[in-house]
């Protein structure tokens, strides 16, 4: 790994620095994440522009209530 990074410039992140997957430790990416993904499956934008848009809108209409 040192080699790889000298030789790139990357640095390499240790298998055991990455977190670990888990609802505790990242609750948005489970919920808010989840829902908005859920919700963009829905829509079909053309350009990337009217996909900032959609996310935007959807991301505007997560309930509150749900992510709590």
């Amino acid at each position: 790994m040192e080699t790889l990074t000298k030789e790139t410039g990357i640095n390499i992140i240790p298998a055991n620095r990455i977190p670990v997957k888990s609802p505790d430790l990242a609750p948005i990416d489970f919920c808010a994440f989840g829902c908005l993904k859920a919700a963009l499956g829905k829509r079909y934008p053309k350009t990337l522009h009217e996909l900032w848009k959609i996310v935007n809108e959807e991301w505007n209409n997560l309930s509150i209530a749900v992510l709590r």
